[in-house]
Parts: structure tokens; sequence; C-alpha cells
């Protein structure tokens, strides 16, 4: 996933101030697992689980939807 240098930058600044994917996701306007992959491509975390708030979106219907139709 790809957004403009512009959001990239907002959104790994909002991040470096110790904002989780979830608040992320809400000031910006998309989806948490967007701002996941943002934060893999610039090689912030090593991980999808080591994201700030990844505990608190694994609880989310979001989530649970997109594992399940993962498995489908």
């Amino acid at each position: 996933m790809y957004f403009s240098q512009e959001l990239d930058s907002k959104i790994l600044n909002e991040y470096f101030l110790q904002k989780d994917i979830i608040d992320i996701s809400k000031i910006n306007n998309v989806k948490p697992w967007q701002v996941v992959s943002v934060l893999m491509r610039y090689k912030i975390i090593k991980k999808r689980d080591d994201a700030l708030g990844y505990d608190k979106y694994k609880e989310t219907d979001e989530y649970k939807e997109k594992i399940k139709d993962s498995k489908n």
C-alpha cells in the first residue's frame, strides 16, 4: 500500500510521537493495517505485531473479519 510521500511522512511522524495504529488510522482516515504497512515499508517495525496498538487492533471486528477471510 502506497500513499503519497506527504501522508507516509505524517503517519511516520505520528507514530514517532507514540500514537498507536488505531489513533493514526482515525486521524488520517485509513485502515490500521495500512498504517502497519507503511511502518513495515519504512522498516520502522520488523513484524506487524511490533506496532504500537496492534494488540488493540487484533480485538477489532475489522481484524477478525480480515483473518476469517484470509482462511477461506
